[in-house]
């Protein structure tokens, strides 16, 4: 067994080894902690995705029921005014009213939703 000796030039490449390595670990943890970053922020927005998706289907069934009941107040009127039933015609106007009303929300809501998406696709670009 042969005996190293214990140079000043040894313990310099030794310290330097270390330096390296520590450095080398370092690097790998700041990659891995932008990959769990990027993970996140995928995941964020997954969700939010998700969720305008989710409010999109609502807004699309809001609007397709206050159809229906623009419809069902069209059919009651024309009924109402061929019978010249006036509580009839009241109350297919006041249905009339609530529809267009919902129609009008939900179309105003479709805009927001809209401008919300804008700039979630401007981020993604970049």
């Amino acid at each position: 067994m042969e005996k190293i000796p214990v140079t000043r030039d040894l313990i310099r490449r030794f310290r330097g080894a270390h330096a390296d390595y520590t450095e080398y670990l370092s690097s790998l943890k700041k990659e891995a902690q932008a990959s769990e970053q990027d993970k996140q922020e995928c995941l964020k927005r997954a969700k939010e995705t998700e969720s305008l998706q989710q409010k999109q289907t609502d807004i699309i069934k809001k609007q397709k029921d206050a159809e229906q009941l623009i419809l069902e107040a069209n059919d009651r009127l024309l009924k109402a005014a061929a019978n010249r039933n006036t509580t009839d015609l009241m109350a297919a106007q006041a249905l009339l009213q609530s529809g267009t009303t919902m129609l009008t929300e939900a179309r105003k809501e479709q805009d927001n939703l809209k401008g919300l998406q804008q700039p979630s696709k401007k981020l993604k670009v970049k």
